[in-house]
């Protein structure tokens, strides 16, 4: 294999053949600067000029930057795509060929830059806005581009400038007031914008603007009549469209109103009259024009209308109208000639009314005149029908046998005098009717039902007819003698009856009130809840077929239904006598009783009085029902349910005994819990024991209640006053090796419920600092010599000193009976340790001494410890 070394030099030695055989090769199109704007297309097709002879061409690679948009294919060679960003670009292309007759290879590279940037575009299309001749005017040219801006050749009057920024910007502004013109007139200008970052850029535009003459309105605006649809409009003539119009001063005449874009003015007047106003025109450009104008508005003519009267009818009332229009408001109508049918009038409003007496034709001419004294006539014709013959009596009343008759038959219409007649059927037996009068009268002799027909004829020989039956009965009755009792809130039922008449019959109170709650019916069944009791007087009327009536009063007792008027009973307490009376109403004597629920033990109902009483012995609350039965045949009961609280006696003080304010450590002192008195009820609680050691001491975790716990559960039982320890507990402290304070808190509780306060009652123990207290001191003999084993503790945590004091045996000497040993260190590290925390101030002290002659010599050791707030000795004998 060739190392890469050796194959440079080959391809170095091969660059000379390529030059004398052939051009040399060179990427096309040649290194340059590429130019463009966002938004253009690009298309630029990379290609290798005169390629290497015998070499196998590779893919196109492209390294740098391209511009955004743009994308370029190693297999074509093409860069294409869409600009999309501006800046200044790099990149490199390149096309790689390789010899396969050597192994060498030859690259040929372009180098290439592209410049895009935004292209300037001036935004403002042309021609300008139009201006008003005499109006300031302001119109802004503007580019996409911040620009630097130049105004060319024009023809603007030397009243408009240019206003120039100083740097660069997107906005070129023409201002000015335009010389008056009489007719538009158009000005222009060239405008150059120039801009780029990146690429400079020239845009240049020719900009013209026509300027219009003020506005000014002409207009002859047409008559108006009242009640017609009218049109008109306000013209202008010059300015600059669009237009807005309005009325600064007076009016249009009322039902017309003028449109502010358009100038028109329409709608249908509604009042007569010279109507002037001030019209004011407004331009685009703020030029204004105003001129005085008016609209004259006129009345139609007067005109009688002519419409068709309707008929009348001999003794119907009549009512009709004779209009007008046109003219002047208001009018006045009148008859002018001929007559009125007799009977009517005619209104100055023109209202015809009466009651026409007479049948006929009839011809009169009716006038109007208006407010301004014109006049208009016509002619009407009214025609008055006369009214037709018929009996107007509908039916004829019923009687009994033996009872005075008399109704009058009643006919109207036709020509009078009447003749009254039967002409067929049969006239109830005893009764006559008379021709002339039309009265039928007598005393009827027998009951039934006669139907007959009854011919009227007046003078005109023009007849009428009517079929009418007369029914004869017995007298009618209420036959029903007296009302059974009834009891307020019960239901109730009973019947009125009657007799005689002619059925059906209608039921109904004439007087008096009914007991609240009931009501009677059309047929006679009075019924319902009575809602009160007591006497209650009324008439019952009873009313037939016929319309004839008969009444009958009587008195309903309502007797009171029972109930328990109490409505809530006292509390009461354990222990303590009690008594309530319950209290019903209705008729008694009562009788009680409890019928579901029970009373609080040691209570009892009597059942005569209501008296509930005797001394409760247990609390809660007792739910019952008490019903009372009164005297009605058969009993009526009522219930009314109760809930009686029974409470405790107030809670006594709850102390914490036997222990002393302050314990010595490493004990284990007991305690109770005692109530001031014994209570009725059980009670239960928890004492919470917390140990705060001295300023500066850890937490002792051997401080805690004889069941090893930090808590202990207890009961007092109900009637006793001492509490007593949970199984397996006992009311003791184990007081640990560390100087503190115990706080011992006790909560108390009924059942679940907590009582207050909590805690109910809190104990402090102090455990005073103490002097270092030896629990063991032991001697262990070894080779050379001894060592004293000390065991104790001391509550402050540490140890400052350790005197060691030896007692010869007797007939010994000693060289040195006294040794201090400095411990303080050790002590310190001891108690500094995370290891020393769960024995408080306990330790262990081992001192090893070496012995120079017998142990026979010695006889015993004091031990002697010292801390900050004593000291602690303890012996033992070799």
């Amino acid at each position: 294999m060739i190392r890469p070394a050796s194959l440079a030099l080959l391809a170095g030695l091969l660059l000379p053949v390529f030059a004398a055989a052939q051009l040399a090769p060179s990427m096309q199109p040649p290194s340059q600067t590429f130019e463009g704007f966002v938004g253009d297309p690009v298309s630029i097709q990379f290609s290798v000029a005169n390629p290497p002879s015998g070499g196998l061409a590779g893919a196109f690679s492209l390294s740098g930057q391209l511009p955004p948009g743009l994308s370029f294919n190693p297999a074509t060679g093409l860069l294409s795509g869409t600009l999309s960003g501006t800046g200044f670009f790099s990149f490199t292309v390149s096309r790689s060929y390789t010899f396969l007759s050597f192994g060498g290879s030859f690259t040929v590279t372009g180098n290439y830059q592209f410049a895009v940037d935004n292209r300037l575009v001036l935004l403002t299309p042309t021609p300008l806005q139009p201006a008003t001749s005499g109006v300031a005017v302001t119109r802004s040219i503007i580019a996409n581009l911040p620009s630097v801006w130049d105004t060319g050749a024009s023809n603007l009057p030397g009243s408009i400038s240019f206003l120039f920024p100083e740097l660069a910007s997107t906005t070129l502004q023409m201002t000015g007031v335009f010389p008056p013109v009489q007719t538009p007139t158009t000005y222009n200008f060239i405008v150059y914008a120039s801009a780029g970052s990146i690429i400079e850029q020239t845009v240049t535009r020719t900009y013209a603007i026509t300027v219009n003459p003020p506005p000014l309105i002409s207009s002859n605006l047409p008559t108006g009549q009242v009640g017609q649809p009218y049109t008109g409009s306000i013209g202008v003539q010059g300015g600059t469209a669009p237009f807005s119009f309005n009325i600064p001063s007076g009016s249009l005449p009322p039902g017309l109103s003028l449109s502010a874009s358009t100038g028109a003015i329409t709608g249908t007047p509604t009042a007569q009259g010279s109507f002037s106003f001030v019209a004011r025109v407004t331009d685009a450009n703020g030029a204004l024009s105003e001129s005085q104008l008016g609209i004259a508005v006129q009345m139609p003519p007067l005109t009688l209308n002519q419409t068709a009267l309707p008929e009348g009818m001999v003794g119907s009332s009549y009512s009709a109208a004779v209009t007008a229009s046109g003219g002047t408001i208001p009018y006045s109508f009148s008859v002018s000639g001929g007559s009125l049918p007799p009977g009517l009038t005619l209104q100055s409003n023109g209202a015809l009314t009466g009651v026409p007496t007479q049948p006929g034709q009839f011809t009169f001419q009716a006038t109007v005149t208006d407010a301004a004294q014109g006049t208009a006539s016509g002619q009407f014709t009214l025609t008055v029908q006369p009214a037709p013959l018929s009996i107007m009596t509908g039916q004829l009343p019923a009687s009994s046998p033996g009872s005075v008759y008399s109704a009058q038959l009643v006919a109207t219409g036709g020509v009078t005098p009447y003749v009254w007649s039967v002409s067929a059927g049969t006239l109830p037996p005893g009764l006559a009717l008379a021709a002339g009068t039309g009265l039928l009268s007598g005393t009827p002799s027998a009951n039934g039902s006669f139907t007959f027909t009854v011919l009227v004829t007046d003078s005109a020989q023009v007849t009428a007819t009517r079929t009418f039956t007369v029914r004869i009965s017995d007298p009618l009755l209420i036959t029903t003698a007296a009302l059974p009792e009834g009891t307020e809130g019960l239901a109730y039922q009973a019947s009125v009856a009657a007799a005689g008449g002619f059925p059906p019959y209608a039921f109904s109170v004439a007087q008096g009130s009914l007991p609240p709650g009931l009501s009677l019916s059309a047929d006679g069944v009075l019924s319902g809840t009575p809602g009160a009791s007591g006497e209650f007087s009324f008439t019952v009327q009873v009313l037939d077929s016929e319309g004839q009536t008969s009444s009958r009063s009587y008195t309903l007792a309502v007797f009171l239904r029972p109930s328990v008027t109490t409505t809530s009973l006292p509390n009461g307490r354990v222990a303590d006598a009690y008594t309530a009376t319950l209290e019903a109403s209705g008729r008694g004597p009562f009788r009680w009783s409890v019928t579901s629920g029970s009373l609080p033990p040691g209570l009892t109902l009597n059942a005569d009085t209501g008296v509930l009483s005797g001394t409760p012995t247990l609390h809660g609350a007792f739910t019952f029902e008490a019903t009372v039965t009164d005297s009605n045949q058969p009993p009526l009961a009522a219930s009314r349910t109760f809930t009686v609280n029974i409470e405790l006696p107030p809670l006594p003080p709850l102390t914490i005994t036997q222990i002393q304010e302050t314990v010595q450590p490493a004990s284990q002192p007991s305690f109770g819990l005692q109530l001031g008195q014994a209570f009725p009820a059980e009670l239960n609680g928890t004492a919470q024991l917390e140990f705060t050691p001295e300023a500066g001491l850890p937490p002792d975790p051997t401080v805690r209640f004889a069941n090893g716990s930090t808590s202990v559960n207890f009961t007092i039982p109900a009637g006793q006053a001492a509490a007593v320890p949970a199984s397996g507990s006992l009311f003791a402290l184990q007081t640990g090796t560390t100087a503190g304070t115990i706080t011992i808190r006790v909560t108390l509780r009924l059942g679940s419920t907590v009582l207050d306060p909590d805690p109910f009652v809190v104990k402090t123990v102090r455990i005073q600092p103490s002097g270092p207290q030896i629990t063991r001191l032991a001697i262990v003999r070894n080779p050379t010599g001894f060592e004293i084993q000390v065991t104790g503790y001391t509550n402050t945590r540490q140890i400052s000193g350790a005197t060691f004091r030896f007692t010869p045996a007797p007939g010994a000497t000693l060289g040195a009976a006294e040794v201090n040993v400095p411990v303080a260190s050790a002590f310190q590290a001891w108690f500094a340790s995370e290891q020393s925390r769960q024995y408080g101030g306990q330790f262990q002290l081992v001192v090893p001494f070496t012995l120079q002659g017998s142990a026979g010599a010695l006889a015993s050791v004091q031990v002697t410890l010292t801390n900050s707030a004593g000291s602690g000795s303890a012996t033992a004998n070799f």
